[in-house]
């Protein structure tokens, strides 16, 4: 009886071809039938020239792993690897899954090359109702790949193929580093299932990190930090979209979860399997080469509502195709960027007609409105990426880039005027020099009215004293009724209260003293009038009495 594990890998040689002569294959069954149990099958082929290292190792590997998985729970099993056709010059990727043809009958005229990819599939990533995602390994690059396989039961549908084949064809030829890129489009081995690989991007969704984000975790500084780290990510996102309508693509699925994050910064924009091609908005831009199975069915068919309601332009939810281009997407980006603003997408409704019918007919929602603590100016900016009217929101993906781009570094926007007083401060940060200036002389300035202010509430402060001093002098010359000089103290702690802040009470009183001593000295005058009057009234009397005695 042959030992289970060298049988194993003749089994594996014989069915990958890997040795086709059949007196080699006898001849390696005979070594094993006669020689001990831990004879190594792999290293005698390989000292005989019949394979190679790498292939031993790959094979020990394919037996470490297990020989098979089942990629579709309701197809026959198959092993890991995946064989694919690519003719490298044909008219288009739908060839691939047309037919498949052995190395020998391939024409070296047409320079057309049989290229043997094994991929091992390792788990389920993603799936929806057309297509699946699987975790594989390209075993010959020893690298990981996403591989993309249509579904068992949409194989034989020719609408789903030629959909599958639009999807890969057009990712492939979207050359953008925020575009996942495709490496090999072709058919699965006997069954002839078609798939294509691309990039594995190891990390989260934007829908992840925007729920991370609006769940507050860490400090305010690093609240801020993570807005502008998804803010950046949905910059990239726009480049892609503006790159992809330049080439005459329309995403028609904008949303968080066909965003990819990688963890050294990378940022993906996923899914164009909605995609609808349309007229370039940069004539100078390569257009999209499709095959004409793909062309065909892009130009007679009619999808009707297509996208992910919550995030879905007003023409798409209404099924207007022919509205639907380049400004339908910014629609999506300004959902996308509602929802990293305020935790959730801008439109919502009970049932599937109720939010169609809001998304048609309701004003466009504003981010204020749900959290009011988003700025103002991302707010505008939002609202006018999604306008109603496709004529009022931005034109290019690029000009929403460089929107968020302005915000981020605190320059002035296009979706709205700034107040005075952010102006102001712009301004301050831009002529640094010249505020400095300014601020400069305005603190010398300040300085010096400062002293100047003291002194002068020193200088007031000792003239009321002395306007208080001078009362007091002229209360003392009132006691003694020394009048002249009371009035004359008076009338000076008038002047030198007059001349003070704070000295308005004392002058009044001096003024009011002042008043009551002339008025004195008036009294006095008229007494001392009076008495000189009767003094000679009485000398005459007295003369006239002399005069009368006389004889």
């Amino acid at each position: 009886m042959l030992e289970p594990q060298n049988s194993r890998i003749l089994s594996l040689v014989r069915e990958r071809q890997l040795v086709s002569d059949k007196s080699k294959l006898d001849e390696a069954r005979h070594v094993i039938e006669e020689r001990h149990a831990d004879f190594d099958l792999g290293a005698w082929l390989v000292e005989k020239g019949w394979i190679t290292s790498e292939q031993r190792r790959h094979l020990i590997e394919l037996l470490r792993g297990g020989a098979e998985v089942r990629p579709h729970a309701d197809t026959p099993r198959r092993e890991t690897t995946m064989e694919s056709t690519i003719a490298q010059g044909s008219t288009g990727a739908s060839e691939a899954f047309l037919h498949s043809r052995p190395t020998e009958q391939l024409s070296t005229d047409t320079h057309a090359y049989d290229a043997e990819t094994k991929y091992a599939l390792t788990r389920v990533h993603a799936e929806t109702r057309l297509s699946r995602v699987w975790f594989a390994s390209a075993t010959g690059l020893r690298r990981d790949v996403a591989l993309k396989e249509l579904h068992a039961d949409r194989v034989d549908d020719p609408d789903s193929r030629i959909q599958f084949v639009k999807e890969a064809e057009i990712t492939a030829q979207l050359e953008h580093p925020n575009i996942v890129p495709v490496y090999q489009f072709g058919n699965t081995g006997e069954e002839q299932y078609p798939f294509y690989t691309m990039r594995f991007l190891r990390g989260r969704t934007m829908a992840d990190a925007i729920k991370k984000y609006h769940r507050r975790e860490g400090s305010d500084h690093d609240q801020r930090m993570e807005l502008h780290r998804l803010l950046l990510a949905f910059i990239s996102v726009c480049r892609a979209a503006s790159y992809a309508h330049a080439r005459g693509v329309v995403h028609c699925d904008m949303k968080p979860l066909n965003i990819m994050l990688g963890s050294f910064g990378e940022v993906m924009l996923l899914d164009w399997g909605l995609s609808r091609v349309v007229t370039r908005i940069d004539p100078a831009a390569s257009a999209i080469s499709l095959s004409p199975e793909v062309l065909q069915q892009e130009e007679s068919v009619d999808r009707g509502i297509s996208g992910t309601l919550p995030y879905m332009a007003p023409e798409q939810a209404a099924g207007i195709r022919h509205e639907i281009d380049h400004r339908t997407d910014i629609y999506g980006l300004g959902a996308v960027l509602f929802d990293v603003l305020t935790g959730a997408p801008p439109h919502r409704g009970e049932s599937k007609d109720s939010l169609l019918e809001s998304i048609r007919q309701a004003p466009t929602p504003h981010c204020r409105e749900r959290m009011s603590g988003v700025p103002r100016v991302l707010d505008a900016i939002c609202a006018k990426a999604m306008a109603k009217e496709q004529q009022d929101r931005y034109q290019d993906a690029a000009e929403l880039a460089d929107e968020i781009e302005r915000w981020l570094a605190d320059e002035p926007v296009t979706a709205m005027r700034d107040p005075l007083p952010t102006r102001v401060r712009r301004w301050c940060q831009r002529h640094r020099a010249a505020t400095a200036t300014v601020v400069t002389a305005l603190l010398v300035t300040t300085a010096l009215l400062a002293l100047w202010r003291n002194h002068q509430q020193n200088v007031d402060r000792r003239t009321y004293e002395q306007a208080q001093t001078e009362m007091r002098a002229a209360e003392r010359s009132m006691a003694t009724l020394d009048l002249d000089a009371a009035l004359a103290r008076l009338t000076k702690a008038h002047s030198l209260a007059v001349s003070t802040s704070s000295g308005q009470a004392v002058a009044q009183e001096a003024e009011s003293k002042a008043q009551q001593v002339q008025a004195a000295m008036d009294a006095q005058e008229q007494l001392d009038e009076l008495r000189n009057r009767a003094a000679a009234t009485l000398e005459t009397e007295r003369i006239e009495t002399v005069f009368d005695r006389l004889p």
